[in-house]
């Protein structure tokens, strides 16, 4: 028989953690009901659009929006690198100078797509 209200067995000794007839006391639903409501306004398109344009929410909302577009970045920038590294981009080019074609060649992908990776 299963220990806890959501069904699983953590393996303790059978009556072990709260009682199943224990509900949330009124404090712990408002809580939650106070952070769904809060999560699904700030989720809103709607919201979003206020929040950019209000003089007071307008600073929070781009200090947001860019640490977003850091981390999104970021993460594009590591993937670039790590593209090039394992095509042996960095190697050929550490030798010896070469363009975008010979690197496509020496990699075994088509000419555009070296020099996207070239470009990024």
């Amino acid at each position: 028989m299963p220990n806890d209200a959501r069904g699983w067995d953590h393996g303790l000794p059978q009556g072990a953690g709260p009682p199943r007839s224990a509900a949330p006391g009124w404090g712990a639903r408002l809580r939650l009901g106070w952070a769904a409501w809060r999560n699904r306004t700030i989720a809103s398109p709607r919201f979003q659009r206020f929040a950019a344009r209000f003089p007071l929410t307008r600073p929070i909302a781009n200090a947001h929006a860019r640490a977003l577009f850091d981390l999104t970045a970021g993460f594009v920038y590591s993937q670039l690198l790590a593209a090039a590294v394992s095509l042996g981009v960095i190697e050929r080019l550490s030798a010896a100078p070469a363009g975008t074609p010979e690197l496509a060649r020496a990699a075994g992908v088509p000419d555009p797509a070296m020099a996207r990776l070239l470009q990024g």
